[in-house]
């Protein structure tokens, strides 16, 4: 379960539906709304998901070890990664490079501009979210304990570097799960869910400047829109893991622009 804002794509959300192999298409505007596409090409177990500049998108999935690339408008995939055990989570750059974080492969693996070879591996334990700012500093959120379980932490890499920055911001209790995938704009802000709430660091500092926690209870996947006004949260939990998942939207907490 995840979901991904749409930066060309007509401000779309789309939502992955682990159980239902699939992943749904909603307006970004509006609530209660049912999807009004789908993509099931190459979908198996959906995680993670994220849309490049160019309104590409691409998905994780877990039962087939895969990551499926869908170019702008299209329901079927064009490029497909491989050579993950647990492909949790997927950012891409503005240069067109691609990273996976491998959560039971316990790495991020890192794919140049239209290849499906790897070119860069990070070993890191039980990573689960990665991020890129806009110099393409990469971000990894990981768990230090057995199977992915707490306490949680973010390093920072510098482009192609695998020696990492511990940014030390504070270990949560048990599975940090979303954390850097909403991060950042021009390393001004970085925001980080766990548990029941989101926490929001501005660069730097290893003090939230603001939480959220109204109506959470698992913030599972985060995504922030352009022009950085919008923060929405995939939380399974809200609806017991029902058929249905709740996508919240955030505007009240300010999201600084680059």
């Amino acid at each position: 379960m995840a979901l991904a804002r749409a930066k060309k794509a007509k401000h779309l959300i789309y939502v992955s539906d682990f159980t239902g192999n699939a992943v749904e298409i909603y307006s970004a505007a509006g609530s209660n709304q049912s999807p009004i596409g789908e993509i099931t090409d190459g979908i198996s177990g959906p995680e993670g998901s994220f849309v490049d500049t160019h309104g590409d998108l691409f998905v994780t999935n877990v039962s087939n070890q895969t990551v499926t690339m869908y170019p702008h408008g299209s329901t079927t995939w064009k490029l497909q990664y491989t050579g993950f055990a647990y492909p949790t989570n997927v950012t891409a750059g503005k240069d067109g490079w691609v990273y996976v974080a491998d959560l039971v492969g316990q790495k991020v693996v890192e794919f140049p501009k239209g290849s499906t070879r790897p070119k860069l591996t990070i070993d890191i334990a039980y990573p689960q979210g990665v991020a890129l700012d806009s110099k393409n500093n990469l971000y990894v959120e990981y768990n230090s304990g057995a199977h992915g379980g707490g306490p949680g932490d973010v390093n920072q890499y510098a482009p192609r570097s695998t020696s990492p920055k511990d940014l030390g911001l504070p270990s949560c209790r048990g599975p940090a799960m979303p954390s850097t995938e909403a991060a950042t704009s021009s390393q001004r802000i970085r925001v980080r869910g766990s548990n029941a709430a989101i926490y929001v660091f501005p660069p730097g500092s290893q003090t939230p400047s603001a939480t959220i926690n109204q109506g959470l209870e698992d913030p599972f996947r985060l995504a922030i829109d352009k022009p950085f006004s919008h923060l929405y949260v995939a939380d399974p939990e809200v609806t017991n893991c029902s058929s249905t998942i709740t996508v919240r939207a955030y505007s009240s907490i300010q999201l600084p622009t680059d």
